[in-house]
């Protein structure tokens, strides 16, 4: 578990371009369960920097496949990924990026195996590989990503609020190394059995990037149909 996160130790910190920029990322989700063990996910996210000119938009979608309910009594979460030890997903993205002037279109094939373990009742540990199977500009591309985190589900009367943290490390074949990183602390909000909204602070350090760091706020509304699994 969690072998790339390791493997981004080795980065020379010498590699990375210079400059920080602040930005803000909204988005937005809508995921539909169906009573069998599949689900739908659509989902757009706007990127915008602070200080200079940086706009990305993304939109996508997921078919994904949950696989062995947790056994062990726990709140149950409203997104039904949470309450299995596996999840399997396929999906595509297009991203449109616009920088200093200059205009960039990726699109992506996504393929994703996560595996979740609990601990404790209220605490889930989560571990996602991601193979990205990229189209820069029409220019081919591949790239993993290993991403580990850790919530804890708190619940205060009738009150619930979820406080998490996660490490996220990418590898670039085009690049030939471990040459980004995301560290992230939030909250998610869930509310009922229809709407989470997420709260959250994300670091990112590139040792390719024209901007070598990011300091990211973070606000993510998801909506639920269908059943809960």
């Amino acid at each position: 578990m969690g072998m790339g996160i390791l493997a981004a130790g080795s980065i020379s910190a010498s590699a990375q371009t210079p400059g920080t920029a602040s930005e803000f990322w909204p988005g937005l989700a809508v995921r539909y369960q169906w009573p069998s063990a599949l689900s739908l996910r659509l989902y757009s996210e706007i990127k915008n920097a602070e200080d200079f000119p940086y706009q990305q938009l993304g939109i996508g979608g997921q078919v994904g496949y949950q696989l062995r309910a947790m056994t062990r009594p726990h709140l149950t979460n409203i997104d039904p990924e949470k309450n299995h030890n596996f999840f399997f997903g396929a999906g595509y993205e297009y991203l449109a990026t616009i920088q200093s002037g200059k205009s960039t279109t990726e699109s992506r094939v996504t393929a994703q195996v996560t595996g979740r373990h609990r601990p404790a009742a209220s605490v889930l540990v989560e571990d996602r590989n991601l193979m990205e199977f990229r189209w820069v500009n029409a220019v081919y591309q591949t790239r993993y990503r290993n991403k580990l985190s850790l919530e804890v589900d708190v619940l205060v009367r009738q009150f619930r609020f979820t406080p998490y943290a996660s490490a996220e490390v990418f590898y670039s074949w085009a690049k030939g190394s471990w040459n980004e990183q995301q560290y992230a602390v939030g909250v998610r909000w869930p509310f009922k059995k229809l709407l989470k909204i997420d709260t959250y602070y994300l670091r990112q350090n590139c040792t390719t990037c024209a901007t070598a760091h990011v300091n990211a706020a973070g606000l993510a509304l998801s909506v639920y149909f269908g059943s809960v699994r």
